[in-house]
């Protein structure tokens, strides 16, 4: 029995000293694994900075093309090419049965290719340490594109919106009268369909820029007519009374008449609020009028005339100018508008802007010129050369006011 106690102590001793050694050798082979794991991603991280050094990261790609491994300079030419080779790609613009085909060289269309190599580079460069190496490890799993830059010539885009518009719109009926002899018949507004040409220029920016064929719907938008009413039965009745008699309109002794016709050809259309709500109303339209009143600006514009100067050589005395003046059209279409709307004294003057001369009669005597200052005189003779200096000298200097504190 005491050989048999003997022998389960040291067993014990034994396992209570083992039981105690494990936790540190656990610990141990813990800092190991962790230790391991931080050489590998260190190495991990020299390797990969290794491989992309001085070039684009991989997972890096610009209009779907990947640029990994590529130097700023071969990514450069890379790109390059690939304008170059993109620059017929179509894009064909499709509307129902109608279709446009475009290419970038068609809207003179300029790629910037330089940033997109600079912001290729930057995707695993642009913030700190931590950061940029978070960005990196993303890279292998998820790739980052980077966008084209490019700008189309207006002009040429305008050309091609232009033409793409001519066969799509519908434009809005804005309200209005028609008028057949006496007979007025009251048009409503509706909305119409137009091209969404804000639209349709990046969704054909974002298309031209993939450098690949490709096919878009031309988006179209819905257009609401300008005048938006409630009540049309007043421009109605305005409308009767303005065809209803000629108009007259005068300026001095000369006069011309407004026909019935020609003043339901001119009328334009306005909304007008009153308590709330909207009703139509009629006008003269001054840009309608424009032939019209080109004619008349013939016959009563004035230019104005600038003061002057007269002398004996010795004294000078101011010469009065005058005042000019020009057809305002769209005071006279609003007085011509007012006579329709009477019954009665149909009858208007033309409404002419003052136009004040450049240099005004009260400015020129301000000048105080009043003598004779200073002379100088010269031979006509010498050298060629020197009569032409003299010829130009006396083109230029005749009849040049200089003001006190002007320079010549």
């Amino acid at each position: 029995m005491a050989s048999a106690t003997l022998g389960v102590r040291p067993f014990l001793s034994s396992l209570i000293a083992t039981s105690r050694r494990r936790p540190g050798g656990r610990r141990r082979r813990v800092y190991i694994a962790v230790g391991s794991i931080v050489v590998l991603l260190l190495l991990a991280v020299i390797i990969d900075s290794a491989l992309y050094y001085g070039k684009v990261h991989a997972g890096v790609s610009v209009a779907g093309r990947g640029l990994g491994g590529l130097t700023h300079d071969e990514a450069t030419a890379f790109l390059a090419r690939m304008v170059r080779e993109g620059n017929n790609s179509t894009v064909v613009l499709r509307s129902g049965s109608k279709s446009w085909t475009v290419t970038p060289a068609d809207l003179g269309m300029t790629i910037g290719t330089p940033a997109a190599v600079v912001a290729a580079m930057d995707v695993s460069r642009r913030s700190n340490f931590l950061v940029d190496l978070g960005r990196r490890c993303r890279l292998y799993f998820k790739g980052e594109e980077v966008s084209l830059s490019g700008t189309f010539d207006d002009a040429l885009l305008d050309e091609l919106f232009t033409k793409i518009a001519r066969d799509l719109d519908i434009p809005p009926v804005e309200a209005g009268l028609f008028i057949d002899g006496g007979r007025i018949t009251v048009i409503e507004g509706l909305k119409g369909l137009v091209v969404d040409k804000a639209a349709l220029a990046e969704e054909l920016r974002a298309a031209l820029l993939a450098l690949q064929p490709g096919e878009l719907q031309v988006p179209m938008a819905v257009a609401d007519p300008s005048l938006r009413v409630d009540e049309t039965q007043h421009a109605v009745e305005q409308a009767e009374v303005m065809i209803s008699a000629p108009v007259t309109l005068r300026a001095g002794d000369r006069t011309w008449t407004l026909t019935s016709e020609q003043i339901a050809a001119y009328m334009g259309y306005a909304a007008e609020y009153r308590d709330g709500a909207s009703r139509l109303v009629c006008f003269l339209s001054a840009d309608k009028m424009g032939p019209f009143f080109k004619e008349l600006a013939v016959l009563v514009d004035k230019a104005p005339v600038n003061a002057t100067f007269g002398t004996d050589g010795k004294q000078a005395w101011v010469i009065p100018g005058a005042a000019g003046e020009v057809l305002d059209r769209h005071k006279t279409a609003q007085a011509l508008t007012a006579a329709a709307l009477k019954t009665s004294g149909r009858t208007t003057a033309v409404v002419l802007e003052i136009i004040e001369p450049d240099l005004s009669t009260t400015e020129a005597q301000a000048m105080g010129i009043r003598q004779l200052l200073s002379s100088y005189t010269t031979k006509w003779e010498g050298t060629a050369d020197r009569q032409i200096n003299v010829r130009i000298t006396t083109k230029y200097a005749s009849d040049v006011i200089v003001a006190p504190g002007d320079t010549y």
